[in-house]
């Protein structure tokens, strides 16, 4: 019994390690957990600066509301770009511009620029979230198992809801609520791109090695 216990922890380790050392599925986290992080920067911290900057509370309303319906609506139709693109690509692409727009929302002064902005940026968390649900049914089981790697891609979903609060307001507190707004989703973005290249590289390298030579 006994050594069937640490038999069974062995091959619980083996699976574990198996899972990180999976490029696709690293990304599938990274991507989970970056897609939470700014989720929060935005719902959380973007409102108090658009109160602060005198928008009232009707207007912020208003303004969650769009990243709201487009992120909602937009779900059923995100698979056209990701067929295009293909779901990695699609991803990367996404996550890079609701970065971007991220940081143009602090400059705005225009009610509809930032109604525009919330709406866009929905959109852009739609097609991502889209693009890792497929990404995660594309996993070849007989390498990872299928309950494992779900139970990792909600715990970095939730490790990317509760770091923001807790980095972003280190920062806004340290820096003002404008400066992080424009700061952290370009470090995060940068972070994130950096870690899934390096990952990509080093599986290339990987599977060089394995190759034997013809």
């Amino acid at each position: 019994s006994r050594g069937r216990t640490v038999a069974s922890r062995r091959e619980r380790f083996v699976a574990l390690m198996r899972l990180f050392s999976e490029p696709k599925m690293v990304r599938i986290l990274l991507v989970a957990l970056l897609l939470n992080f700014l989720h929060g920067v935005v719902t959380t911290f973007y409102p108090l600066f658009a109160l602060e900057a005198g928008l009232s509370l009707s207007e912020v309303a208003i303004l969650k509301t769009a990243h709201s319906l487009t992120n909602t609506f937009a779900r059923p139709v995100a698979g056209e770009p990701i067929r295009f693109l293909g779901a990695d690509r699609a991803s990367y692409l996404s996550l890079a511009l609701l970065a971007g727009l991220i940081t143009i929302l602090p400059s705005q002064n225009l009610f509809w620029v930032s109604f525009a902005l919330m709406g866009a940026i929905g959109l852009m968390r739609a097609i991502v979230m889209v693009a890792n649900t497929v990404a995660m049914a594309d996993l070849d089981e007989s390498r990872i198992s299928r309950g494992t790697a779900s139970g990792f891609y909600h715990s970095s979903k939730d490790l990317g809801s509760l770091s923001s609060p807790a980095v972003c307001g280190w920062v806004a507190s340290a820096a003002g609520l404008g400066t992080m707004l424009v700061a952290t989703p370009i470090v995060a973005a940068a972070a994130f791109f950096g870690v899934t290249a390096l990952s990509s590289r080093r599986s290339a390298v990987s599977m060089k090695t394995v190759t034997p030579a013809t």
